[in-house]
Order: C-alpha cells, then structure tokens, then sequence
C-alpha cells in the first residue's frame, strides 16, 4: 500500500470509529473499533476524536508505557471537565498543581488503620440490617434486588464511617439521594454534549436539589466531628483560614469522597455475588474456605474468596476505560504521538481479549493459580483500577468492603439465579448491569459445615458473554 493510500485508509478509519463513539457511546464505539480493526495488529489503533489524534492501546505492554509514564501523560481534561462542572472540587477533579496533596490525603482515610475501622462498621451494617432483612426474605420465599440493598447497604456505611455517624442515624433516602445524583454525574461524563447544570432543565434542578439536600446533612454533622479523628473533621481542618472555613470547597470534597467510596464497591459485590449465583458448586467452595476459616483473605491472594473478587474486576471491572492526554511528543514501540493526543485502554476490552488471557469468556478464578508473575511497568494485562500513579485512591477500601460482604453473606445464605441471567452492561462511568439483578436467596442451616467438608475440585468455569 502506498503512504497515500495508507493515509486516505487512516483516515476513513478515523471518521468510522468517532462516528461510532458519538453515536453508540465511549466503550460500545471503542469495541467496534477493536473488532474492525484491531484484531490484525497489536500496534496502537489511530483515530480522530473531535479533530484530535486519538489512540486506543490494545497490546498490554503499550498499556503498561502509556499508563505508568507520567512525563509524557497526565489524566485527560476532555473527560474531567464535565465531573468537575458537576461536583467542583474532590479528588477526581482537581487540578494538577493540588492532585497529589489531595490524593495523599484520601488515601490516608483509605487504607491501614482508618480501614480496619470500617470493616467494624462493613460487618455492624451486615448484622444489624441487611442479614435480618435477607433471612425475612428467604423464609418467605421472596427474592431480593441485589443491587438496591447493595446500594443501600455501602452508602450507609460510606455516610457511617466519612462522617463518622452511627449507622443507625444516617436517614434511609440518604443511599437513594447519592445514587440518583451519581447516575446524572455518570450519564454525562462520557457524554459529548451536555447543557451546563445552571441551565434550569428538570435534570438540572432535579441534581441541583438533590445535592443541598446532601450538603445539608454534612454540614449537620461538622459540630459533632471535633475529636473524632474522621474524614470530615480532617476537611473542615485543611478548608479552614483564620478561623473560617471554606464551606464550599469543604462540602465538594467531602461529597466527592462519599460517591467514589460507594459506587465501586457496589459494582465490584454485585458483579462477584452475580458469577456466584451462577456457580453453585464454586459457592460450596467458597463456604468450606470461609467456614474453615484460615488467613485474612484480603492479605491472601491464594485465597479462593481473593480469586473471585479478582476474577470479577477481570470480566466485570466497575471502570472500563482509562484515558490519557499526551503533553509532549512521545514514541510508544515505534508509534509516534504528538502532544494533545488522547490515549484509551479499556479495562472491559485488554480483560476479555483472548489474545491477553486464556478462554477470558469464562469465569474461574483458579485462572490466577496458574498465571505467571507480571511487571506492571511494561506488561498491564490487569488493571481494574487503573494503573501508574494515576491509580484509582479506593481500590484497597472496595477490595475490604467487598472481602467483608460477599465472606458474610455467602457464610449465611446460597445464591441462584431467580430468572435467566443476562451479563449485560450498561457503560456510563462506570460498568452498571444494564437491567435489575434479582436473585433467590437461601439461607444456610448450621450444619452445612460439617456436611461439606474439605475442599471441593475444581469445577468447570462459568460461561461469561461479553
């Protein structure tokens, strides 16, 4: 092919695949893209996006360059303008000269200490509300909305251990209120045309009223944070001057924090107790493990419990693009970018490539008992949470909060399907089911400890469709 021809092929190629974005959305756009395309070559797959260079990187050792070169790429503007447009000032949207200051400072209520914490408040949340609600239910033989009491459950402890309130005083439609306000926030920050939220559309107001309602309730709780050593007293310490605090920025950050500390974690329980329910006998597994006891399973990636949450962010990762803005010219393996490039890695595509893992249509999480050891730096195969610097702040608070749940709730109840399960997506910001997840729930006799015994063998991997 001529270097005329092979320009005219990009080009035609670049106006297919952003016809696509735009009209069938981000991931849908870049799956066709990969489909068409990038099949035949392992190199970065070139496009244009609103008359900007756009590559999307579909060899794992182009992702580890592009993800882990922080020189060369900063977080992409295109799509963090409209989150910050939305929620102002937090740990996603904040500008690059405070990023780090206020990354370190969400990560220090994020892990150690301050996790073990919330761990006590995970498992109160479980006994007290969900598990008596869950065992009415199996008695009755009603199913159960997943991901309504998922919801429900990670946003009162999130409110619980931010702002450090009981449980029992965080108001019912709180959980209601951030899950509506998110799903404005998530419908447009992959969006290429939104009205600005000051314009009085009904969505608007709607997210405008929704949000003071939130504010109020935090700004109720700032006189009894003194000496609680919580995430909300730290806020109202950094965002205060001379005696007066930053109410504005205070109640942005805070906010922030409470939609980013509950949105992954529900996404990764759901997923996980989703391929459960469809795998009776790795369910039987799991509770002799569970049951036997043993090390901490978030400490223990030899743990089956371990495997199956990693298993979950591989075919179901509750991100499933990362986007990186070229600021000066850079070579990946020979491709040349110029500065202003965006760059894509799509979790949900690199996951299920079968180029990049083995049978990745199917769900086994004995798969990482067998796979070889990475360098991240060069070689990201698996990145669930992003990767680099730029790694998502939460990963190690969803893993906790989703060891604590899905290790209670399979100790107390099995799992199944109550209709056929279809592992559609809905992919706004985050990877949603795209329809309810209804599953029959039963709960478990005492004595099914000694009637299972050791160890189950393996069973055949669960069939996923992408």
């Amino acid at each position: 092919m001529t270097a005329t021809k092979a320009r005219i092929a990009a080009a035609v190629r670049g106006v297919r695949i952003s016809h696509a974005i735009v009209r069938r959305g981000l991931l849908a756009g870049l799956i066709e893209a990969e489909e068409c395309y990038g099949r035949t070559s392992s190199e970065l797959l070139s496009f244009s996006l609103f008359g900007r260079s756009a590559y999307l990187a579909l060899d794992p050792r182009d992702i580890g360059l592009v993800l882990h070169d922080t020189v060369s790429f900063q977080r992409d503007e295109l799509f963090l303008k409209a989150f910050r447009d939305l929620l102002g000032f937090n740990a996603v949207s904040v500008g690059s000269e405070e990023w780090q200051v206020v990354r370190q400072r969400t990560l220090r209520f994020l892990t150690g200490k301050n996790l073990d914490g919330y761990s006590r408040i995970m498992t109160g949340v479980l006994e007290q509300r969900m598990i008596p609600e869950w065992r009415r239910k199996s008695r009755d033989g009603q199913p159960v909305d997943v991901f309504h009491d998922l919801l429900e459950y990670s946003s009162r402890v999130v409110f619980a251990a931010f702002l450090n309130v009981p449980p029992e005083d965080v108001p019912p439609h709180l959980h209601g209120m951030l899950n509506e306000m998110f799903d404005h926030v998530r419908r447009r920050v992959f969006s290429f045309v939104n009205l600005p939220i000051w314009i009085p559309t009904a969505q608007n107001r709607r997210f405008r009223e929704l949000r003071t309602a939130v504010y109020e309730f935090i700004e109720s709780r700032i006189a009894h944070s003194r000496g609680t050593g919580s995430m909300l007293e730290t806020l109202v310490d950094v965002h205060s001057t001379g005696g007066r605090v930053d109410r504005q920025r205070l109640l942005e950050e805070m906010l922030g924090n409470l939609i980013g500390g509950s949105e992954t974690t529900i996404i990764l329980m759901l997923w996980t107790l989703y391929y459960l329910a469809a795998a009776p006998e790795l369910q039987d597994r799991l509770y002799a493990e569970i049951a036997a006891g043993g090390p901490e399973p978030a400490r223990n990636p030899r743990s089956l419990l371990y495997r199956c949450i990693i298993e979950a962010l591989r075919v179901r990762s509750p991100s499933y693009v990362a986007v990186r803005e070229a600021v000066r010219p850079v070579q990946v393996r020979g491709v040349k970018i110029i500065a202003g490039s965006h760059v894509f890695a799509s979790q949900f595509i690199t996951h299920n490539d079968v180029r990049v893992w083995s049978d990745p249509q199917r769900f086994d999480p004995d798969r990482f008992l067998r796979r070889l050891p990475r360098t991240a730096s060069d070689y990201t195969d698996f990145f669930p949470f992003g990767a680099g610097r730029n790694i998502c702040t939460g990963q190690a608070y969803a893993f906790q909060e989703a060891v604590t749940a899905v290790s209670t709730l399979i100790r107390r109840f099995r799992f199944a399907p109550a209709a056929a399960f279809d592992p559609a997506v809905r992919a706004e910001l985050t990877l949603r089911p795209a329809r309810q997840v209804v599953m029959r729930i039963e709960e478990r006799p005492a004595s099914d400890t000694a009637r299972l015994g050791p160890a189950m063998e393996v069973p055949p991997p669960v069939a996923v469709r992408r």
